[in-house]
């Protein structure tokens, strides 16, 4: 299976995957900081958008993750980040 989309709640969600991607505001990405670490595999991605300029040090300060990257475009941000052993 190269894709699955899941939609709903992380807590019916079970697996581990290689990318997580989340377009939510900043409160809701940093209050589910550690469910979508969670959904990471060993060396996991997470795309985060719909973070403001202003907020994106707040969201990168309550993950425990590796920050690649990131993206701005018109005061929006968008980061890039992995498991650190990745």
């Amino acid at each position: 299976e190269m894709l699955r989309s899941l939609v709903g709640s992380e807590m019916c969600i079970r697996d581990r995957f290689d990318v997580v991607i989340a377009n939510i505001l900043a409160k809701p990405l940093i209050d589910l900081s550690d469910e979508l670490t969670g959904l990471l595999g060993e060396t996991g991605r997470l795309v985060m958008s719909g973070i403001m300029d202003s907020q994106e040090q707040s969201v990168t300060d309550n993950y425990a993750l590796q920050f690649h990257q990131t993206k701005s475009l018109d005061g929006w941000v968008c980061l890039h980040a992995s498991n650190r052993s990745a």
